[in-house]
């Protein structure tokens, strides 16, 4: 059996052991880092041509959790009889996000060339679905504006500096953030613009490197963030981005009240 394509982005946030002296933190948080100016740093990502973002790499595996206007992904199952069997599913959920996309679009002509071309660049063994992306962003995608945009807010290019930004944030002494839910994005179209949203649950625990090791398994509590792209304009275009913590549930025993 083979396991599922893991969504983890935990990397991107994950935290250091322990924080650095008051001062030394302030240097760290000077306006010239990256993560104070995150919204300056998308800014420029999103005028990065499709294949510099690695869109043809995050895409197929960002597709299997798409929900396009309210119609969330179909189930993807958690192990495969073959290896064929996991290149059919992921191919066709790549294909059927990418139609969608189009379809929200209403860029015809997008539409019409994946669906004839699909065929001649897919074996059934195809599990790399990063060169047959490549193709279809050379010879067609990349010239419809619409679901390019769109695109560029689909990869872990663009998360980046926002993740590192919620990093600082949230981030305090002596705690880790773990992946909890799996990445689900939702694209929908709502009088005139396009709303591309990252939802992803973590939840906190003790750094490894408090006294008692054991501690680290213990959560301490929940948070879901979130991160809406704004587009709007005809062809769309970006405009804004937003990012909210959610939710946040403490767990029912603090964390202090451990006995170390």
């Amino acid at each position: 059996a083979c396991p599922l394509w893991l969504h983890d982005v935990s990397s991107l946030y994950c935290c250091p052991k322990r924080r650095k002296p008051l001062g030394e933190q302030e240097n760290d948080m000077r306006p010239k880092d990256s993560h104070r100016d995150w919204v300056k740093s998308v800014e420029a990502d999103m005028q990065m041509p499709l294949k510099k973002l690695v869109v043809h790499t995050d895409f197929p595996r960002l597709a299997l959790s798409i929900s396009i206007n309210g119609v969330p992904p179909e189930p993807t199952p958690e192990t495969y009889d073959t290896l064929a069997d996991m290149a059919r599913i992921r191919q066709d959920r790549v294909k059927s996000a990418l139609l969608g996309l189009t379809d929200l679009t209403a860029e015809d002509e997008a539409q019409e060339f994946i669906e004839s071309e699909w065929d001649k660049i897919m074996t059934p063994e195809t599990l790399d679905l990063g060169p047959p992306m490549l193709h279809l962003l050379d010879r067609c995608i990349s010239d419809q504006p619409c679901v390019s945009n769109i695109l560029r807010c689909i990869n872990q290019t663009v998360l980046f500096h926002p993740l590192q930004r919620l990093k600082w944030v949230v981030w305090q002494d002596g705690i880790e953030y773990r992946d909890t839910d799996l990445w689900k994005i939702s694209v929908r179209k709502e009088e005139g613009s396009v709303y591309v949203t990252h939802t992803k649950g973590a939840t906190s625990y003790p750094a490894c490197n408090l006294p008692t090791s054991e501690h680290s398994t213990i959560p301490m509590h929940d948070f879901t963030w979130e991160l809406t792209f704004c587009l709007s304009g005809y062809p769309v275009r970006f405009k804004r981005v937003d990012m909210q913590v959610r939710s946040l549930t403490f767990a029912p025993r603090p964390w202090f009240a451990w006995e170390w």
